[in-house]
């Protein structure tokens, strides 16, 4: 090897985002009692084993649940934080119960070096959408944020929590600078409207819409690299809630809605990373996992989405 050519380190981390569903009134749904899924959810977080986890639909009680599992030992917990509240609204609900959007890292491969909380009401329901984020120290740094929005909204609504999450983006790069960045979650919404255009800034540019280029958000689907480029089209064609049944049962789901969404565009839980790291960030795998049944018993009525980096 010549001295003068210089090797990258690369730093492989495997990211998991996964809704793991509300304790409590699963069966009217037909679904599953908690004490029911929690082996199953614990089963399939060892399997995966990812380095960073993000859960969405957690609180403290959920969480002490699976410490006693096991699994979740092998993780530093998520901070606790006091929200920053946007908007004109700031929520009253009990912290004990309020979702935590938790993120989990393994123990010796990072460290925490500073964490926070955005939360910010619908302006027409009670609904409290979370935005957590922690700045991890490794081989190399890494910001990585989970979110929770909510459901059930029309096309205007969701392009204002896209737009709360680019302004949140911003607000972490002023604090943050030059760190690259990851975004994962519940989005509650497919790929077809502008709100995921509004997050990924493409038109917004191409219009002249304004709208910052450094809080562009990048589909990890979008930007696989190498042979997995090919598993793109072979990726799950269905929404990623699958309502407590099987992968085939969510793509029946998604046939029935008119969309235009086809393939990745179908999931409602997404990951993302920062389009300033594009370079720095390469995707080199990203997949649903729909194995997610033990015994006949879902896990979730969400299936999880695992992703590969290589961070240079």
């Amino acid at each position: 090897m010549s001295p003068n050519l210089r090797v990258t380190p690369v730093t492989p981390t495997r990211v998991m985002t996964w809704n793991i569903r509300w304790k409590g009134g699963e069966r009217k749904l037909g679904g599953w009692d908690w004490d029911d899924r929690l082996p199953v959810i614990d089963s399939v977080i060892q399997r995966e084993n990812p380095d960073v986890l993000l859960l969405q639909e957690d609180t403290e009680d959920m969480t002490a649940d699976l410490l006693f599992t096991g699994v979740i030992d092998q993780y530093h917990l998520p901070p606790r934080h006091t929200p920053v509240f946007l908007g004109d609204k700031s929520s009253t609900r009990d912290r004990c119960n309020h979702e935590l959007c938790g993120i989990f890292w393994k123990k010796g491969l990072y460290e925490c070096v500073t964490s926070g909380c955005y939360e910010w009401l619908s302006p027409e329901t009670d609904w409290v959408n979370v935005f957590t984020w922690v700045l991890l120290n490794g081989t190399r740094p890494l910001l990585v944020c989970n979110t929770h929005l909510e459901c059930g909204l029309g096309q205007l609504h969701k392009q204002d929590n896209s737009k709360m999450v680019r302004h949140i983006i911003g607000l972490l790069q002023q604090q943050i600078e030059g760190i690259p960045f990851l975004l994962g979650g519940d989005f509650n919404t497919d790929k077809s409207g502008f709100d995921y255009k509004l997050l990924t800034g493409g038109d917004l540019h191409t219009f002249k819409m304004g709208g910052n280029p450094k809080h562009d958000l990048l589909d990890v689907f979008k930007v696989l690299r190498g042979s997995a480029q090919s598993a793109r089209a072979l990726c799950h064609n269905g929404t990623t809630h699958n309502q407590w049944k099987s992968a085939e049962h969510a793509v029946a789901i998604s046939n029935r809605k008119h969309s235009r969404a086809r393939g990745h565009g179908r999931h409602i839980d997404h990951v993302y990373i920062g389009s300033v790291c594009r370079d720095v960030i390469h995707v080199t795998d990203a997949r649903v996992v729909t194995d997610c049944v033990e015994h006949g018993v879902f896990a979730s009525d969400h299936f999880p989405i695992v992703v590969n980096l290589n961070i240079l």
